[in-house]
């Protein structure tokens, strides 16, 4: 089954959040709830890390997806690149 989301995601980072929204929801959130744990602290910022990520995945797809189209048809087929480029793309856009 292959299914993109749709809409315009934003990473919002406040002082002891990060979330992942669109304009009718939220996809990802996750607080800082003791500022002086290093762990949570550590923990706040790899969820900025995620949520940065995932806020830029569509145009990351969509940037994929246009060079394998250009470049298709000058490489080889078995050119590693390509190969791994449709790889990633089948990974992004199937539910397993």
């Amino acid at each position: 089954m292959s299914r993109v989301t749709k809409g315009e995601w934003r990473a919002v980072h406040a002082p002891f959040c990060v979330s992942v929204e669109s304009e009718h929801e939220t996809l990802f959130e996750r607080y800082l709830s003791d500022v002086d744990d290093q762990d949570a602290r550590d923990e706040l910022w790899e969820a900025l890390a995620n949520a940065t990520l995932i806020h830029a995945a569509p145009d990351l797809l969509k940037a994929l997806q246009d060079m394998v189209d250009a470049y298709e048809h000058e490489a080889s087929s078995e050119n590693p690149a390509l190969v791994a480029a449709r790889e990633a793309i089948l990974k992004a856009t199937t539910i397993q």
